[in-house]
């Protein structure tokens, strides 16, 4: 079984400690490392090449928008999931430009939050009801849907047209 290397990177100990513990139970992911702030997920990142980074957007000094840029510039092979309170699309979708893969809310349960990683790490897409109705209503996108059958999974696969995709969009919310 291939174990996918998360980093965790937000500025909250009591978040990160729980992310730990909550991947630490679980086989196929490793959690190599944690960052508070964006310049020690820059680092971090740089030093350990994790498959997946989960991100906090608003962390102090480099925010987590910034950060994912910046590390993607570096390693544009990394998975970056951007994790946030908020349901604030203009934060989401600069996010998303920036690079990101995906977005979970901190809010979400541990099933959630697994299948995100694992989407991301394996580069299947998959988007919830929300979701969609998110790309369709919010960022006026056309939204098609196509089941991954070969996956073994209830993963779907989003096509986003926008006329010309922001860089690093290349399929959808949760995995981009």
């Amino acid at each position: 079984m291939e174990q996918f290397r998360i980093l965790i990177a937000d500025d909250h100990t009591l978040f990160r400690e729980g992310v730990r513990a909550l991947l630490g139970a679980v086989p196929d992911l490793q959690v190599v490392g944690e960052a508070a702030t964006g310049e020690e997920a820059i680092a971090q990142a740089a030093a350990l090449v994790p498959d997946v980074i989960l991100m906090d957007i608003q962390m102090p000094g480099v925010n987590g928008i910034e950060a994912t840029r910046r590390i993607l510039r570096a390693n544009p092979h990394i998975g970056i999931v951007v994790v946030t309170m908020l349901e604030d699309d203009d934060s989401v979708f600069a996010a998303m430009r920036a690079g990101a893969r995906g977005y979970i809310l901190k809010g979400a349960d541990q099933a959630e939050m697994l299948r995100a990683i694992r989407a991301v790490a394996e580069r299947f897409p998959e988007v919830c009801a929300a979701e969609e109705k998110f790309l369709r209503d919010v960022l006026g996108a056309a939204v098609e849907r196509r089941t991954h059958i070969a996956s073994g999974c209830n993963a779907c696969e989003y096509s986003i047209t926008f006329g010309a995709r922001p860089p690093g969009f290349g399929g959808c919310v949760r995995a981009m």
